[in-house]
């Protein structure tokens, strides 16, 4: 069994499963993107921007952190101290552990802001204020030189690399500094048509990434790729049927310059200042922050825009045209304007951390020069830079709205799994949200041990109340709701009493719990006696719904109403075992059914999944208060799972691994006919599915494409998690080409046909079918690994070009 939850209410869900068997039984947390563990946590407020500094400009560790308020300049220095390790073999082994204190570096001007603060060539340090630039020399850590912009005139921006600064002032003037000896020397400025909204240098001597981020005012985790379809690159022209184009490998050194007026950006070589190239960025929103980074060999350029956008440029060098920004690629990472830092990490390679509402990491797939998106988990962060210290050389510090965090990222991998031991068995699972909770029902490993309801923490999945069941009881279904008359959330549990004697229970109960998140104490606050196991339940339009056996239950909550709505007040009185006034009371059922082994319901309607007899769907008419068949599949499906898309479409899996779709026939005109479901859809999975759950991995925001695509999740007994998503008929029609064509491009392995593994066989029929209205995702993801030339092959087969059939791909991909 699965849950899908979003723990930190940012719109991605994670799944939580019960994994494992018997003594080696856990929950595991699935989450898709990437985990900051934090360290440490300061209490900072009002923080515009921070910067990490190293005590040498060789050094391989930072010694200070400079943090920029509105009107001041803090810094903390970083010490290392040795502790005693209690859990080294050895009796005198110690550990070191990082400490950071107030302090000041002397040549700094802490009474005003700070717009740069780095590392220069030679060992100086470089402080930049609105009012001038200070060269201070790491060796006395005093003043060696200053600029000032001319007079009446104040620093926008800044950026310093190497021996090199540039600076943009009010009066739209641009300048070049460099550092000769222990002095500031202007080597040349220029005019521009408007202010500077964001500026970078980029030097191929080092290949140094930027270790700051300037000063920014506030920026969905689901990416969506478009094209920009009015804007002209100046970038790719074919000769001849051939590019002549290659990546950008000058030495020459490079500025991009973001504009107000023009809401594009220009390159600029340093130190002549001559434009050698200009883009648009379309929109109504300026470059607030830009970053170049060597990803994959090839010099990107990032713009993080004012409304949340990423948009990406490949820096190529024209054999005509000279310098060129090509490839253009737009990201909606968030909402908030996005501050860029890029970053190196020893194991895995260059990256691109662009904080928002929704921070994002970019960085490129291993020999491949696609770039890759991953969330990170935080709400909001501001700025980022890298922290390296000897006891955390991989340390990234985040500043956040009310705080700075130093902390250290996951693996760069698409999907992470935590793994909770319980040293039990995990059956079902379900979340509760408002009392941050899981409810999960546990068999006991010891013979004269009665299972047991567990409620652990949502955050630390630490058990915090247990509730025994009855001699020979197993809970076999659990939910989480709040009634129509009483909104207050309660878990109901479905359980059976397995007796040697019986070939099937034939008795279960439903049980009501309250859970007291105040006092972490549960109880049972009402229990129904069932005529058999209770195999399903879920929540219709705030009554109970139930399968039992051979027929489907409704039931109602029947509780006096509460005046005071809040949670707190319902748990005053609360005790573990006071009696509750408060009854399930049964409203109707429905018989007809063999097994009635899961439920999906949708307003009034409801499937249910028969053992023997396939779907049928039902629909709670209130006026009479009863249940009517609405319209059932005929065919003889041993059913393992289903699910509702809407009340027209479902999904059902059974006991052959195929995947199939029904779909009511609204459209006939005989009444026989509208009481059949027709089979639209059939794939072979290969795969015994035994849960479905509405949701996804994927951070959900209004702005993404691919966040507003339904999909529903399903888990199966080998440990395999998928995802079915809803496509348009237009992206269908694309995709089923592109899989025809990648099935005549790429060969199966030992020969095997993969298009006849996904074929499916109908009951009592000899002869395999192809599979029919749905799209192998995991086929259509394989065209972002092929070589080039195969790329070319299959996109000539469809008669388009490649990058139109990477764009598709790469958005499908985003779904999960």
């Amino acid at each position: 069994d699965f849950c899908v939850v979003d723990l930190d209410r940012q719109g991605q869900g994670m799944m939580v499963t019960c994994s494992g068997a018997g003594k080696d039984g856990s929950l595991r947390a699935v989450r898709n993107g990437i985990g900051i563990t934090p360290d440490a946590t300061l209490d900072v407020v009002g923080l515009q921007g921070m910067w990490s500094i190293k005590s040498e400009d060789k050094s391989r560790y930072h010694q200070f952190m400079v943090l920029a308020f509105a009107s001041q300049t803090y810094a903390l220095v970083v010490s290392e101290i040795k502790e005693m390790d209690i859990d080294a073999d050895d009796e005198k082994g110690t550990k070191s552990s990082t400490q950071l204190a107030p302090t000041e570096i002397a040549g700094f001007d802490h009474l005003s802001t700070t717009l740069f603060a780095g590392n220069m060539k030679g060992d100086f340090i470089l402080q930049v204020t609105p009012f001038e630039a200070r060269l201070v020399a790491c060796v006395d850590l005093k003043l060696r030189s200053t600029w000032r912009p001319p007079k009446n005139t104040r620093i926008l921006k800044a950026y310093g690399q190497e021996d090199i600064l540039l600076l943009a002032t009010t009066a739209n003037h641009l300048a070049v500094i460099k550092i000769d000896q222990n002095n500031l020397k202007e080597l040349n400025s220029t005019q521009l048509t408007s202010e500077v909204s964001s500026l970078v240098l980029w030097t191929s001597q080092t290949h140094l990434a930027p270790s700051s981020v300037s000063v920014s005012e506030e920026t969905n985790g689901e990416m969506v790729l478009e094209e920009d379809k009015n804007q002209t690159v100046a970038g790719v022209m074919e000769l001849d049927g051939k590019t002549d184009t290659a990546p950008y490998s000058g030495s020459t050194c490079l500025a991009a310059v973001g504009l107000w007026d023009s809401k594009g950006v220009i390159i600029l070589e340093i130190p002549t200042l001559k434009v050698r190239a200009r883009e648009s960025l379309g929109g109504l929103s300026i470059a607030r922050s830009l970053a170049f980074c060597p990803l994959d060999s090839i010099l990107r350029l990032f713009c993080g825009m004012g409304d949340g956008r990423l948009i990406t440029f490949e820096v190529r060098s024209h054999a005509k045209l000279g310098l060129t920004l090509s490839s253009p690629k737009k990201v909606a990472i968030g909402t908030h304007p996005v501050s860029l830092t890029c970053f190196e990490n020893e194991k895995n390679g260059w990256h691109v951390m662009a904080c928002c509402d929704r921070p994002t990491v970019v960085y490129c797939a291993k020999n491949s020069p696609r770039l890759l998106y991953n969330n990170v988990n935080l709400k909001h962060a501001r700025h980022m830079v890298k922290f390296r210290t000897p006891s955390a050389p991989d340390a990234l510090a985040f500043a956040t709205q009310d705080s700075l965090i130093i902390g250290t990222a996951d693996a760069m991998q698409k999907l992470h799994v935590s793994t909770i031991p319980l040293g039990e068995q995990p059956r079902r699972i379900t979340h509760q949200a408002e009392t941050d909770s899981f409810l999960v029902c546990v068999e006991s490993v010891k013979s004269n041990e009665r299972n047991k309801l567990r409620i652990a923490n949502g955050q630390t999945f630490e058990w915090i109340a247990t509730i025994t069941l009855e001699e020979n009881e197993v809970a076999v279904s659990c939910l989480s709701m709040g009634f129509k008359v009483d909104p207050t959330p309660y878990y109901c549990v479905g359980t059976a009493f397995i007796l040697p004697e019986e070939d099937e229970p034939t008795k279960g109960r439903v049980l009501i719990v309250e859970f007291n998140p105040i006092q972490n104490a549960a109880r049972i606050l009402s229990e129904v006696i069932t005529k058999g196991t209770v195999y399903c339940l879920d929540n219709l339009n705030g009554k109970l719904l139930a399968g039992i056996n051979s027929h489907v239950q409704l039931f109602q909550w029947d509780a006096p109403r509460s005046k005071d709505s809040k949670i707190e007040s319902k748990f005053a009185n609360f005790h573990e075992s006071k009696k509750s006034a408060a009854k399930l009371v049964p409203v109707c059922l429905h018989r007809g059914h063999i097994v009635a082994l899961c439920l999906s319901t949708y307003g009034d309607f409801f499937v249910v999944g028969d053992l023997m007899r396939s779907v049928a769907l039902l629909m709670y008419q209130e006026e009479t208060k009863s249940i009517v068949e609405v319209a059932r599949d005929y065919a003889n499906n041993w059913m393992t799972a289903v699910t509702m898309l809407d009340n027209r479409v479902f999904l059902g899996t059974e006991d052959r691994f195929h995947l199939f779709s029904l779909k009511r026939n609204l459209a006939s005109g005989s009444d026989d006919h509208r009481l059949a479901l027709l089979t639209v859809g059939k794939f072979h999975l290969g795969e015994f599915v035994n849960r479905f759950r509405k949701g996804s991995l994927v951070m959900q925001t209004p702005e993404s494409k691919a966040s507003s695509i339904p999909s529903q999740l399903f888990g199966t007994v080998n440990g395999l998690v998928g995802v079915v998503a809803s496509l348009s008929k237009r992206q269908y029609l694309f995709l089923k080409k592109l899989e025809s064509a990648i099935h005549q491009v790429v060969q199966g392995v030992g020969g095997l046909s993969h298009r006849e593994f996904r074929s499916y066989l109908d009951e009592g029929k000899s002869a395999l079918k192809e599979s029919k209205n749905f799209i192998d995702g995991d086929l259509i993801e394989k065209f972002l690994s092929l070589a080039p030339t195969h790329m070319k092959k299959v996109a000539d087969l469809i008669k388009t070009n490649v990058e139109t059939v990477l764009r598709h791909v790469e958005t499908a991909a985003r779904v999960h």
